[in-house]
């Protein structure tokens, strides 16, 4: 069998007959799709051996032959630029499954064999991670390689919502325990579990509220300016010397949150000096924060008309004479 008759790997992969390794190959095709089909995630796995930037392909149950006998590896990455291609094996266990001393070995001979550059290891042995390994060697554990493809969703969900769906929908069929991914590799690592699901659920917070940090900062703002006047009013008109109304708080707090301090109305009483000290902390850190999310967008869309852009060489190779007959 030649590489262009391997399987490639697929979001939803129809799997084999049905049994206990059924979700497992789901799990791994879903896994090397997203590594082929999200630049992203691929540079993120691929750049510790060195691989270079190019088109992402990816195929799951290659066959080899191996001592005379025939091998079926879990997945082959390949980068593929003008001049060269980079061949990387994929040897994977999901669940309890370890990565298994001649099992790896076999792998590493397949490489050496057929002069492939790198073998990637994925497990949930998250000790194996911190080994010393070969030059052409990475050991990757599922929830590192679920987080980059988070991350890798949360940056592109902008500017391609479609996109990012699709990759959520990925990382929340991983996350599954039907998946059957995402299970400790030892009897000893059992308690780990609710640890993990903790982390899980605070990245995912965390990353909503990344995602949606300058509309929450408005709102936060519009809630302690109509808070902070009323507050204002309170607390001021217990001085005799002041009147304080609605309308004068609502002009202080916008004043003041907008960190414009116009003067001709200021807090007097220590309990106004408060409030208006937490007013400005909120205007400030609204400010900074809408700051962000629009040079972050400002800095995607740069981003993405630089990919858009046409190669230099390619253009200049469509407008010779000799491609226009």
């Amino acid at each position: 069998m030649t590489a262009r008759d391997w399987q490639p790997a697929r979001l939803l992969h129809p799997g084999g007959p049905l049994g206990q390794h059924d979700p497992a190959r789901r799990a791994n095709s879903a896994l090397l799709a997203v590594i082929a089909g999200a630049p992203e995630v691929g540079r993120a796995v691929l750049a510790p051996l060195g691989a270079p930037a190019g088109t992402i392909t990816s195929f799951i149950d290659v066959p080899f032959e191996r001592d005379g006998r025939r091998v079926v590896v879990d997945g082959v990455v390949r980068v593929t630029t003008d001049d060269t291609t980079w061949t990387a094996l994929v040897c994977v266990a999901s669940g309890c499954d370890v990565l298994e001393p001649d099992r790896s070995a076999t792998y590493r001979a397949i490489v050496r064999t057929y002069g492939f550059d790198a073998l990637v290891m994925v497990s949930n042995d998250g000790s194996k991670a911190g080994e010393p390994a070969a030059h052409n060697e990475v050991h990757w554990t599922w929830t590192n390689l679920i987080a980059a493809a988070a991350r890798c969703s949360d940056l592109l969900r902008d500017q391609s919502p479609e996109y990012a769906w699709l990759i959520d929908e990925v990382v929340h069929f991983l996350n599954d325990p039907a998946s059957g991914v995402l299970e400790p590799a030892e009897q000893a690592q059992q308690e780990q579990p609710p640890l993990r699901a903790f982390v899980t659920k605070a990245s995912r917070v965390f990353a909503t509220v990344r995602r949606r940090a300058a509309s929450l900062a408005v709102s936060t703002a519009g809630v302690t300016w109509m808070a902070a006047a009323f507050a204002f009013m309170l607390v001021e008109n217990r001085n005799p010397e002041r009147d304080i109304s609605f309308g004068d708080g609502l002009w202080w707090s916008l004043s003041t949150i907008t960190t414009v301090g116009y003067g001709d109305i200021y807090p007097l009483t220590p309990a106004g000096r408060i409030v208006a000290g937490i007013t400005m902390f909120v205007g400030i850190s609204t400010f900074a924060i809408v700051t962000a999310r629009m040079a972050d967008r400002l800095r995607q869309s740069a981003a993405g008309t630089n990919r858009n852009e046409p190669d230099s060489s390619s253009t200049g190779s469509t407008s010779s004479p000799s491609r226009t007959v």
